[in-house]
């Protein structure tokens, strides 16, 4: 994924889809986008690295934790 410069905060996030688990990375200034940014991120990354195809709405957030970039 692509960082832009203007982004000060990354979140780590763990979601989960029928009985799929995965961890994606994502970078944001808007708290409020970060759920819908991991689903996104997590469906595009279960396609390319295994194949898989679920659609962002499938997966549920579970876990976010925000990192501070300096």
């Amino acid at each position: 994924m692509k960082r832009v410069d203007n982004v000060d905060r990354q979140y780590e996030c763990g979601l989960v889809a029928e009985g799929y688990r995965i961890r994606v990375t994502v970078f944001t200034s808007e708290r409020s986008k970060v759920e819908a940014l991991a689903q996104q991120r997590a469906s595009e990354r279960m396609k390319e690295a295994y194949g898989i195809e679920k659609a962002p709405a499938e997966f549920v957030v579970f876990e976010v934790t925000e990192k501070i970039l300096h």
